[in-house]
This record gives structure tokens, C-alpha cells and sequence, in this order.
């Protein structure tokens, strides 16, 4: 006889199915994730400067495959943006100005850095050193070097006196140059880098004492190779011109960007102060608020705004100031593309 269990059925198969299938929808569905409107996290993306800059620069250059006339003035506005990607965007700011410049040059261009016109003692000289005063900081001069002006300083005085050496290194070997009748090379090209070496230094408030420009400097592989030099950072084989711009312009990028001792320390120290500033603001806010709020509130708004003003300014001043750095070194560049130096971009990014 066979004995059931009370209240023991056997499971149908069919049940079974059913109920994985019903655990398998629950799954599913608990797995997935809130709906996702296409485009919104897009329009709600802040661009930044640098980026726009980019991106415009970019787009320019792929306008380039545009008749003549159109072609010639979509690479000037791609010089102007990457000039623009150099002040906007620290870490790409030999990018920016290497492509400003092999630009300026592929399609002669008049005026990419700040020369008049492309000849060789425009593209090597600065038309108003004077404008400069923004590098050093707001209202400094040669003849008024007090450390109150060099306080809020736009370029720290390290990479000014790195430049200083740069230039001050390649005007005296164009020097040489010119005095045994190189051609291309002129004694107005040397006394040109020499100037703005001086005008560099100056800017950066140092005393004299700490000026690292030398008398001479080592001109052995110039004697010894008259017409061309080999490229210490690249190995090739160049037009002794262009190879010494060019090294000028390295130095001088290298002292400009975050790698080179530059930078983005001001801005950094823009956005602390204006912080600092925003908090002190509101602890005032906070243990007037028993005495007179409105008075408070009224305190903390008009320290706040002054804050963004200065924070404001400093911001201007540093931009303008590294578009005068980017606009110099783009004429150093564009003299050495102009000499036969190579284009490609394995001898410029290295």
C-alpha cells in the first residue's frame, strides 16, 4: 500500500517554467537603469575656453582644403585660435604656438606673432616691449623695479629669466653669424634677441646679482659646422639659423609651460584667494548675524565681489601676458620654418 503525505502535491512542470520565467522578468527589470534622454547630459556640459579654442583651431585646419583665397584666410584664423589654445590651455602651450607659427609660415601669413610683416628682422624683433608691463605685473617698468610691483606678478620671474637666457644665448650667436657674412643673418637680429632678453629680465624684478646671461657662451659646434647644425634635441641636420631660433623658441617654451616651472600656480592662487575671501565673508556674516545681519550680508556681498574683481583682473592680466609670450616665441619659430627647418611633427614634439 502506498502512503501519502497529507497536503503533498507533486510540481507539474509547467509550474516551474512559469516561475523562472517570472524571476527572470524581476531580474531584468531590477536591473536596469533610469531611462536616458539623449542630448540632455550634452546640453548641460560647460565648455571650457581651452576647449573651444581647441576645437576651433581643429576645425579650421580641416579648412583647409578650400580654394586659394579661402584657404589662406581659414589658416589665418587657425594661427589666431591656436595662439588662443596657447593663452587658454597651459599644458598645450607649445602646442599651440608650434602650430601657430608652421602655419604662419606654410601659407605666409603677414602677422601671426607680432611683427609687422614676415621678413626675417620683423619675425625676430618685438614691435612694443614697452606693452609688455603686464608681465611683471600691473604698472611695473624698467625704471620703477620696487617688489610692490612685482607682487601680483602675471609670469613668474623664473621663466622670465630662463627666457632672458634663451634670448640672450641666441643674439650673441647670431652675432657671430653676422659679423663672418652668414646669409640671412643680421647684427639687427642679434641686438633684436639681445633686447628682449634685457626687457625679459627687467620684467622679472630680480636684482643684478641674479641675472644668469653670461658675457659668452659655447659657439664650438658653430665653427665648426658654418652653414648647418645638427639639432641637439632631434638628431637632424639644419640650416644653422633655423636650428639656433629654434632652440631659442624651446627654451623659451619650456620656461612657459606647467613643466617648465611656469604657471598655472597664478591662476591656482587666483581661485584661492577669491575662496578664502567667499569664506571669510560668510564667518562674518555669521557672528554679526545677532547684532545686524543686513550689515553683515551687505559686508560679505561688497568683500565677495571685490574678491571676483581682483580674481578678475589677475586672470585678464595673466592672459594677455601670455599671449605676448606665445606671439614672441611664434616669431622665433616661424624665422626657423622660414630657414628650412623641418615641419613634420616628429622634429617639433619631442
Amino acid at each position: 500500500m502506498q502512503t501519502r503525505l497529507p497536503g503533498h502535491r507533486p510540481h507539474h512542470p509547467s509550474s516551474i517554467v512559469a516561475a523562472a520565467a517570472v524571476a527572470a522578468v524581476v531580474l531584468a527589470t531590477a536591473g536596469c537603469a533610469t531611462p536616458r534622454f539623449e542630448g540632455r547630459a550634452e546640453s548641460e556640459r560647460t565648455v571650457s575656453d581651452c576647449e573651444r579654442a581647441y576645437y576651433a583651431a581643429a576645425d579650421l585646419e580641416a579648412a583647409l582644403s578650400h580654394p586659394f583665397v579661402l584657404r589662406s584666410l581659414a589658416a589665418a584664423d587657425a594661427a589666431a585660435q591656436w595662439l588662443d589654445v596657447a593663452v587658454d590651455c597651459p599644458s598645450r602651450f607649445g602646442e599651440g604656438v608650434v602650430n601657430a607659427a608652421r602655419l604662419a609660415s606654410r601659407y605666409e601669413l603677414a602677422d601671426v606673432g607680432g611683427g609687422d610683416d614676415g621678413d626675417d628682422d620683423a619675425a625676430a624683433a618685438i614691435a612694443d616691449l614697452d606693452a609688455w608691463s603686464s608681465l611683471a605685473g600691473e604698472g611695473a617698468s624698467v625704471a620703477d623695479d620696487t617688489d610692490d610691483n612685482y607682487a601680483d606678478a602675471a609670469i613668474p620671474a623664473a621663466s622670465l629669466t630662463a627666457m632672458a637666457l634663451a634670448e640672450d644665448r641666441a643674439g650673441f650667436i647670431l652675432q657671430i653669424m653676422a659679423a663672418r657674412g652668414d646669409g640671412g643673418v643680421t647684427l639687427a637680429m642679434s641686438d633684436a634677441h639681445r633686447t628682449v632678453g634685457e626687457r625679459l629680465f627687467s620684467l622679472s624684478g630680480l636684482a643684478a646679482a641674479d641675472d644668469p646671461r653670461l658675457k659668452t657662451y659655447d659657439a664650438s659646434a658653430l665653427l665648426d659646422h658654418p652653414s648647418t647644425l645638427v639639432d641637439p634635441a632631434t638628431g637632424l641636420d639644419a640650416p644653422a639659423l633655423a636650428v639656433v631660433e629654434m632652440n631659442c623658441a624651446r627654451e623659451e617654451i619650456a620656461a612657459v609651460e606647467p613643466s617648465g616651472g611656469n604657471s598655472d600656480s597664478n591662476s591656482e592662487a587666483v581661485g584661492t584667494a577669491s575662496g578664502e575671501s567667499d569664506t571669510t565673508g560668510m564667518t562674518d556674516g555669521t557672528h554679526a548675524g545677532s547684532e545686524s545681519s543686513d550689515s553683515a550680508v551687505s559686508t560679505a556681498q561688497t568683500e565677495t565681489g571685490s574678491s571676483n574683481a581682483a580674481a578678475s583682473s589677475s586672470a585678464d592680466r595673466t592672459r594677455t601676458s601670455r599671449r605676448a609670450l606665445a606671439g614672441l616665441i611664434a616669431d622665433r619659430l616661424r624665422l626657423a620654418f622660414d630657414h628650412s627647418y623641418p615641419m613634420f611633427d616628429a622634429a617639433l614634439f619631442v
